[in-house]
This record gives C-alpha cells, structure tokens and sequence, in this order.
C-alpha cells in the first residue's frame, strides 16, 4: 500500500488538534464549564459580577473547596447554590466561602 507523504501528516495533523479535546471529554474532564449562553442576561452578568474564572489564580480558593459548590454526579463540571450554570471544580469566584 502506497500512502502519498501528505496525507499521513495531513492525518496527524487532525489526530493532534482533535485527541486532546476528546480525552478531556471522554475522561470527564471539567475543559470548559463557562459557557453561559443558556443563561439569561443578568445570570451571566452576575457571573461576570463576581469574576467566575474557569481556572482559580489561587489554589485555595478552588470552587471545589468552597461551601456553595455542588459536586457533579461523576466527573466533569459541577454547579453553584449562588451563581447560575455551570461552574469548574477548579474555577473561582469573589464569592468564595471555605468549606467548614
């Protein structure tokens, strides 16, 4: 079999831009919990509000480890009882309480 030298790069081109989006998915991995385009205008200002990042500048301050986090049922992104949506296990807010 004579494969032309293009479309094997070609083929591994697309190979390493498509797998790591894949294994974060199909590992459960929370790759992006900060979609907000379900969410109503002031739900997602409210977000904006209190500077919900998807990855927290201070290990500390994990959504994981705060009072309003709500696990998700396996793994990937959780949720939060204040602010609306989705939210990363590794993600902050201002609105961060530690857990008791």
């Amino acid at each position: 079999m004579n494969i032309p030298r293009r479309d094997v790069l070609r083929g591994i081109v697309h190979s390493l831009t498509v797998l790591p989006a894949t294994f974060a998915l199909g590992c459960g991995g929370a790759s992006d919990c900060s979609d907000t385009s379900t969410l109503s205008p002031a739900d997602a200002k409210m977000r904006t509000d209190q500077n919900y990042l998807e990855t927290s500048p201070d290990p500390q301050k994990l959504c994981s480890l705060c009072e309003q986090f709500v696990p998700p049922e396996k793994s990937g992104c959780g949720s939060c009882k204040v602010l609306k949506g989705t939210v990363n296990p590794k993600g902050s807010c201002n609105l961060f309480v530690k857990k008791a």
